[in-house]
């Protein structure tokens, strides 16, 4: 009888753990966050990676996201799928600008000035691409740098945010923006000069 009740006792101890390690990874009643989230602009501006299609419903209601700006590639994607159903479920702005390699320019200049319109609409947004530090942080750079008029140094600083240390990509991204700027520059302008209508 003792050694049922030590095994009990045990297995009390050990559920309360687990249970103590699950609410400290997730909050009661709230949604999981995306990985590599952040608060770019407080209040309004968060970008990420993608979430899980699982959790991306809950996740969208808990944030109270207005417009989702998805940076991932064309290619076929259920965590894609998952968010775009579960936007225009819930009335949500939803644009999908792959940035590729033959569609930077367009498609980063559209994203900077989606997040302009979104902010003039004070509209909360999630930017993201698939992993959250590259795509994405050329967004936010072009943002920061076109729309914000953020000095170079501190709008490029970005770029570096949750990239790995010997990766080439950074320094590489900043030469192609400084290259394309003028370009970058009249494409967004072109984009704020379009009406504004839902994604």
């Amino acid at each position: 009888m003792g050694a049922n009740r030590r095994w009990w006792a045990w297995g009390l101890v050990g559920g309360a753990a687990l249970v103590a390690v699950l609410v400290a990874a997730r909050p009661f009643g709230r949604a999981p966050l995306p990985d590599r989230w952040r608060e770019a602009r407080a209040g309004w501006l968060y970008r990420s990676a993608q979430i899980d299609p699982a959790d991306v419903e809950p996740f969208l209601r808990a944030e109270k996201i207005d417009t989702i700006l998805d940076l991932s590639s064309e290619d076929v994607d259920p965590q894609r799928d998952a968010e775009s159903a579960a936007a225009r479920d819930l009335h949500i702005r939803y644009y999908h600008l792959p940035v590729e390699k033959g569609t930077k320019v367009d498609n980063l200049a559209k994203a900077v000035a989606q997040i302009a319109k979104a902010h003039q609409r004070g509209d909360k947004v999630w930017l993201h691409c698939a992993v959250g530090h590259r795509r994405s942080a050329a967004a936010f750079a072009l943002y920061a740098l076109l729309i914000e008029r953020e000095p170079p140094h501190i709008a490029y600083a970005e770029l570096t945010r949750w990239a790995e240390p010997d990766s080439m990509w950074a320094p590489e991204m900043q030469a192609w923006i400084e290259k394309h700027l003028p370009e970058l520059k009249a494409a967004v302008e072109l984009e704020l000069a379009k009406p504004d209508v839902p994604g």
